[in-house]
């Protein structure tokens, strides 16, 4: 992560409490001119969740990045339990929430994105080009979900899977392609600053102010 920030000039700040050993963590990264409270890791995910409230102008929102369990099917349905409480908590703390990362989703009964974004009452931002596989491997597996009150306001019709020119490269940096989505950034929409604590705090570790 440390390495990331000081190689790449897009970002200067990143969500990111713990470090562990076996390497199964998420990481946030923000750009210089976006605010950033870096909240506690929502628990009980096998590759750690990381939870960050930002604003950019007018757009503020609780952002969380996941990656749920791959092979172990029991695992993936226990994190998809705690994703209902997770999406609970976020929407204490600003009626804007985005859930996004590796799904994991096997699209069989009781496993499908469409399914989970429902049970968690979120909204699933639908790539344009829907012809295109998340990963190289040829699965759909990486989504960006979003609140009603951010899909109604924020969000723009623009979400996309990222292909690059030479995916060759591409696929030694990652086995998934991106996926972007724009969003609206009027002050008309700003909630900001959070009136409330960090609302993972109680059950993980304890909130850092990023710097502005």
């Amino acid at each position: 992560m440390n390495k990331f920030l000081a190689h790449e000039p897009g970002f200067d700040k990143a969500a990111f409490q713990d470090v562990r050993a076996d390497g199964k963590d998420n990481v946030i990264f923000f750009a210089p001119d976006v605010q950033m409270i870096d909240l506690a890791d929502p628990p009980g995910f096998l590759h750690r969740a990381q939870a960050a409230y930002f604003r950019y102008q007018g757009f503020d929102a609780v952002i969380i990045t996941i990656h749920l369990a791959w092979t172990d099917k029991e695992q993936r349905a226990k994190e998809r339990e705690l994703l209902t409480n997770v999406v609970r908590q976020a929407l204490e703390a600003d009626p804007d929430v985005i859930i996004a990362g590796d799904f994991n989703t096997t699209e069989e009964p009781g496993d499908t994105i469409l399914g989970l974004a429902n049970a968690l009452g979120l909204e699933i931002l639908m790539p344009e080009n829907t012809t295109i596989d998340t990963t190289y491997a040829g699965n759909n597996y990486d989504y960006i979900l979003v609140s009603p009150d951010l899909f109604n306001e924020e969000a723009l019709n623009d979400c996309r899977i990222v292909v690059f020119d030479d995916e060759q490269i591409a696929s030694k940096v990652s086995d998934h392609r991106p996926v972007i989505a724009g969003f609206r950034t009027d002050l008309a929409y700003s909630d900001w600053p959070p009136s409330i604590q960090d609302p993972f705090a109680a059950s993980a570790n304890t909130a850092m102010i990023g710097r502005p």
